[in-house]
C-alpha cells in the first residue's frame, strides 16, 4: 500500500504548461499521498528534502525558476514552504504580483 503512494508521487506528471488548475492538481496530489503515507505511520516529516526535489523537477521552467528564486536561505526547505509556494502560484492575482516582484 505504501509503495503505491510512493510510486504515485514519483510518477506524478511533469508540468509543461503552467496553469492554476494544473498547479492545484500537483499540490493536491502531493497532499493526498503524503496524508496517506502519514496515516500508514511512515515518517514523511523527515522526507521534505527528497519530496521537494522530486516535485520541483516536475515543475515547468518558469515555476521552477520562481521556486529557486523564492528561497531566501541555504537551509533545506520544508514541504510546507513548497506547498505554500504552490498555493501562491495557484492564486492568479498573487501569482501575477509575485512574478512581477521577482523580475
Amino acid at each position: 500500500m505504501a509503495g503505491g503512494h510512493i510510486h504515485a508521487l514519483c510518477s506524478m506528471p511533469s508540468i509543461t504548461k503552467v496553469s492554476s488548475s494544473i498547479l492545484r492538481s500537483h499540490q493536491n496530489g502531493i497532499n493526498s499521498h503524503l496524508r496517506a503515507l502519514t496515516a500508514l505511520k511512515l515518517p514523511v516529516e523527515r522526507w521534505d528534502a527528497i519530496i521537494i526535489h522530486l516535485m520541483v523537477e516536475k515543475l515547468d521552467v518558469e515555476s521552477h525558476r520562481l521556486w529557486e528564486s523564492s528561497r531566501s536561505s541555504a537551509s533545506l526547505p520544508l514541504i510546507q514552504e513548497y506547498l505554500s509556494f504552490l498555493n501562491q502560484q495557484c492564486n492568479p492575482k498573487l501569482h501575477k504580483e509575485y512574478v512581477h516582484f521577482m523580475r
